[in-house]
């Protein structure tokens, strides 16, 4: 009988033990917040943070935008005022600089006292409108998703029809840094909201949830004559694109699509386009707990040639792929999770002064409590895409049977009953040490988890002449 041993490669880092591997910052939100987004500005070294909180860091006046130098919270003048009667500012969803002002779009009615509608801008010591702003009818206010900056034009996308109150847009529009225009060769059907757009092959792509014919379903570009489809959009299903980026040569398209609901879709939530067809990149990211549901992504972003992803999904790589619940990172070939567990969904991901910073609607990481966004300070990185590589020297004979994976409360562990005298069992932690010991009686048998962290854990089964180590996520 030959020995049937699976090998884990783990990355150890000895600088810290199994101790939280994210940091809050100055106490993060306050308890009704969220980060809705973040950028990173290098003019002035500062992370500018959007969202729906009152208050940051304790400090009320950090209202629905703030900026954090590394060490505190700053306001901006009075911040986002009140947007309902619970007293919560009106969501930051988008952030950038543009001509020495940060402009601000979301659910904005009033920005440090100043009536807006949509979109604001800050200009280093007070608010003001931006020429009436966006509106989805005239008179009623329209939400910006997002900017993008081509030619030294400011592009504002998101969910209007109108801007200044006059000008018939659809859902796209260009900001001069005084004046508002239409683009250049306006979207011939309704594409509002339009929540992303790039420039990639020299040509325009614009994304978001809009129903459009020839193949154009959430996504199409101008070719310079035509707006376009892009080999069938995300599908004949209820879909949307969240975010585009273009990431080592290639559109990298991100949101709520997947061929386990509908197999026109490109594939499981994020896809990659090279200019002629779409890469379902090793099987993209799912929702999965008993079902698999598609994964909803939220946020995209680039750092030393790795792109990092949030959102809502659990699995990275398909239904056999790596535990990677809200965050994850692709090197262009490989998926891998972190190794960390929020109690709620991600949102935004950024980078600030080389560290990783996270966003989303989450009060705690890990059980510690961070209120809505985190820096990391593990650190090299632990991550689940080192517990992949797999040895096997085979007997012929089916070993062992895990489950639930993902596991909350209890999980059971059978042996094949060929396989005689099982001894005991062993959770391992992403570090190598050992969290939980229990001598195995029979040939099957039920474990307490409960009272183990969230993360990823290898079980270790040994046996009389067999042993086993496999990979689970305890949430």
């Amino acid at each position: 009988m030959k020995l049937k041993i699976l090998f884990f490669a783990f990355v150890f880092n000895p600088s810290f033990g199994f101790c939280q591997l994210w940091q809050s910052l100055q106490g993060g939100q306050d308890p009704y917040g969220g980060t809705r987004t973040m950028f990173t500005d290098t003019i002035d070294n500062l992370l500018y943070v959007g969202g729906t909180f009152a208050a940051a860091g304790g400090d009320s006046s950090v209202r629905g935008i703030g900026t954090w130098d590394g060490i505190q919270w700053h306001n901006l003048g009075l911040g986002i005022d009140t947007f309902n009667h619970l007293g919560w500012p009106g969501a930051t969803l988008a952030i950038t600089r543009y001509k020495n002002e940060i402009y601000v779009g979301g659910y904005i009615q009033n920005a440090g006292n100043i009536a807006c509608s949509g979109i604001a801008r800050w200009n280093g010591s007070q608010w003001d409108n931006v020429a009436g702003g966006v509106q989805i009818t005239i008179g009623n206010y329209g939400v910006v998703q997002g900017f993008t900056i081509i030619d030294d034009t400011l592009y504002v996308h998101g969910n209007f029809n109108f801007v200044q109150n006059s000008i018939p847009v659809n859902g796209i529009a260009k900001w001069d840094g005084n004046n508002w225009h239409n683009i250049d060769h306006p979207l011939p059907f309704y594409a509002s909201p339009i929540s992303t757009a790039v420039i990639y092959n020299n040509e325009l792509y614009v994304a978001g949830n809009f129903e459009a014919d020839s193949g154009r379903k959430d996504i199409a570009k101008w070719d310079g004559q035509n707006w376009v489809g892009i080999s069938g959009g995300t599908g004949n299903g209820m879909g949307w694109v969240a975010k585009m980026i273009v990431f080592q040569g290639k559109l990298y398209v991100a949101g709520y699509f997947s061929k386990y609901a509908d197999p026109s879709a490109p594939g499981y939530s994020v896809v990659s386009w090279d200019g002629n067809q779409w890469d379902e990149l090793d099987g993209g990211l799912l929702d999965i707990d008993v079902n698999i549901y598609p994964a909803n992504l939220r946020d995209m972003a680039i750092h030393d040639n790795e792109l990092y992803i949030t959102g809502v999904f659990t699995y990275a790589g398909g239904v056999n792929g790596v535990p990677a619940p809200y965050l994850t990172k692709w090197n262009g070939s490989q998926w891998c999770g972190f190794g960390t567990y929020p109690d709620n969904v991600g949102a935004s991901v950024a980078f600030y002064r080389d560290t990783l910073y996270w966003g989303g609607g989450f009060i705690a990481i890990d059980g510690d409590t961070v209120n809505y966004i985190a820096k990391w300070i593990g650190g090299n990185y632990t991550d689940t895409c080192s517990v992949v590589g797999i040895n096997e020297v085979t007997n012929g004979e089916d070993g062992i049977i895990i489950y639930p994976n993902p596991v909350s409360e209890s999980i059971t562990i059978s042996i094949n009953e060929k396989q005689r005298h099982p001894t005991e069992i062993i959770f391992y932690n992403v570090l190598g040490e050992k969290c939980l010991v229990k001598e195995m009686k029979a040939q099957r048998e039920t474990v307490d988890v409960s009272g183990l962290r969230r993360g990823v854990y290898v079980v270790e089964v040994r046996g009389e002449k067999v042993l086993w180590r496999k990979k689970v996520v305890k949430m």
